[in-house]
């Protein structure tokens, strides 16, 4: 029997350790919304922060896995302008802008 047999490869770690990351950011962000304006600060950082599994997919797995990574998070990013933010234009054009970032 292998030894490696049942454990993940260096390559699915890394994929798993991107979702784990994208998700765990996307939910903080969700959550800290709306609150008080010192987690509104943590929450503009929380999207800053959206550039960390983007740098790593970047290293890990080169411009695909970059500019996969940068879509998934795109598309979070605009569930979360619709969602928490609907009818805010003024808000809206931060966010969008964060997109494009």
């Amino acid at each position: 029997m292998s030894a490696t047999k049942g454990r993940l490869s260096a390559r699915r770690l890394k994929t798993l350790a991107i979702l784990v990351a994208v998700s765990g950011l996307t939910v903080a962000h969700f959550l800290v919304a709306h609150a008080t304006h010192g987690l509104h600060e943590i929450h503009i950082v929380l999207g800053g922060m959206y550039l960390i599994p983007i740098i790593a997919a970047a290293l890990w797995f080169g411009l695909r896995g970059a500019l996969a990574t940068t879509a998934l998070i795109s598309l979070a990013y605009y569930a979360h302008i619709r969602l928490s933010w609907p009818g805010q234009p003024m808000e809206n054009a931060n966010e969008f802008a964060m997109i494009v970032v």
